[in-house]
């Protein structure tokens, strides 16, 4: 999921996932394209690499029974 904010001449983006009981903001970035949509590849494979990342954390830190 994605959540846009312009400030004055530069668009911030912000990469983030949401589950049941956390929010895991994955990247912040500004977006320097000045026509097209597309997230740069090397963001993209960050966002996923941190995607991966928060749903480990998610699942030791909230599903799995602790000791």
């Amino acid at each position: 999921m994605k959540l846009a904010d312009d400030n004055r001449s530069n668009t911030y983006r912000v990469a983030y996932t949401a589950f049941p009981a956390a929010v895991y903001v994955l990247d912040v970035y500004m977006k320097k394209s000045k026509s097209g949509i597309g997230t740069p590849h090397l963001i993209r494979r960050r966002i996923i690499h941190r995607y991966k990342e928060a749903v480990r954390l998610y699942e030791a830190n909230y599903l799995l029974p602790r000791k």
